[in-house]
């Protein structure tokens, strides 16, 4: 994801008419709808509105306090998921809270963002638009396509998933542990009703997962015997 993109629209001149397309930019710098640019003129970041730049501090979405002090906000992080210029920080005490903050000025990352949760969360993953995150035998999607208004997008709760900490995803399938002797393949083609996919299960070779990753049709587990097992995912 990137704070300044190329705009995603064509002119052609006819005549004297320009026939724009329908895509929702601003220009100088360049940016879809929802980025974040740091203005090194006032010293405060501006979203774009579909049309024109827009100070974040000035429009009231966050105040100059989360600015210069993010850690106000953030008192005890679990894990993050950085992805391109946003940092997605949970948070399980003393409240369950989701923050977006922006890093794309690496001196200066700020909250932009947060989202009551309402469930604690123990390991996530990022890809594209979506966060994947994992809560005991729970799987919560989230959509972030607008870094400061992110949403719940879908979730399944599965025995299959139980108390799993690891996760990996290529494509439309997550691979994660199911926290005992296993590991759970979801399919989450259609992000607002994921489906469980599959489920493979060796308490000698699969027992306590403590990582997972994916690379063409083979997915790798790492158990905390120090037991690598690869397993055949092509079917």
């Amino acid at each position: 994801m990137k704070i300044a993109t190329v705009a995603k629209y064509i002119v052609f001149l006819l005549g004297s008419l320009f026939i724009r397309f329908s895509f929702s930019n601003c220009l100088a710098p360049s940016g879809q709808e929802g980025s974040i640019n740091y203005n090194t003129n006032t010293k405060v970041h501006d979203y774009c509105d579909g049309t024109n730049w827009k100070s974040l501090v000035s429009e009231g979405i966050i105040d100059k306090a989360t600015l210069v002090d993010p850690d106000q906000k953030i008192s005890s992080s679990v894990f993050s998921i950085p992805l391109g210029n946003y940092l997605y920080v949970f948070q399980n005490n003393p409240q369950e809270t989701l923050f977006t903050m922006d890093i794309s000025d690496k001196e200066n990352p700020i909250v932009i963002a947060s989202l009551q949760t309402n469930h604690s969360s123990s390991s996530g993953i990022g890809l594209g638009n979506y966060l994947y995150v994992l809560n005991s035998s729970t799987l919560y999607i989230y959509n972030i396509t607008n870094p400061i208004s992110i949403s719940l997008e879908g979730s399944i709760t599965n025995s299959l998933i139980s108390s799993g900490t690891e996760i990996d995803i290529d494509g439309n399938y997550l691979y994660l542990s199911d926290g005992i002797d296993g590991m759970t393949i979801i399919d989450v083609t259609d992000r607002t009703s994921p489906v469980i996919a599959g489920n493979v299960k060796d308490a000698t070779q699969l027992s306590d997962i403590r990582s997972i990753a994916v690379s063409g049709n083979y997915a790798y587990a790492l158990t905390t015997n120090d037991r690598l097992t690869t397993i055949d995912i092509s079917n």
